[in-house]
């Protein structure tokens, strides 16, 4: 059931970033943004964690990063969970291209049908997250998070 709703949800998420990209005026943005603002939440949220912050299976180190990401728009803006586990060469779980300058990792939308890139520079913090359709789908700045706020 659960498989069915987020694969629902993230081909929804993408008509939906469709219809803010494809918005003539600030006000038809406005509107589709207030409108959907929900799905897009949830996007980011479950292309987010899926594990915990601390020791892996390996007991490996991982490093955990806040991510202040916002539509292309430079609107809408959420923050984003990145957990990196460089011992095991993976991002948010999902194995990682990690090299000096970046890390790079892949996620599909769970029907397989979309395929989120993410480019995460290394030196300047910067996060791109995109797919074949939207070259710039969010895009933000991360900082290493350190301690709980509260």
């Amino acid at each position: 059931m659960r498989t069915r709703s987020v694969s629902k949800l993230l081909t929804y998420s993408e008509e939906v970033l469709k219809k803010l990209y494809d918005a003539k005026t600030p006000e038809d943005f406005k509107q589709e943004t207030i409108q959907h603002q929900h799905i897009l939440r949830r996007f980011l949220h479950d292309t987010g964690i899926k594990g915990q912050q601390g020791k892996t299976q390996n007991n490996s180190e991982t490093i955990q990063l806040i991510c202040r990401v916002a539509d292309n728009r430079g609107q809408n803006q959420r923050d984003y969970m990145v957990k990196l586990d460089y011992s095991n060469r993976t991002a948010n779980d999902y194995s990682a291209n990690i090299t000096d300058a970046e890390v790079r990792w892949e996620a599909y939308s769970e029907d397989k049908n979309t395929k989120y890139n993410f480019v995460l520079n290394r030196y300047s913090g910067s996060i791109v997250i995109s797919t074949a359709r939207f070259p710039n789908l969010f895009s933000g700045k991360c900082y290493r998070s350190t301690e709980r706020q509260f």
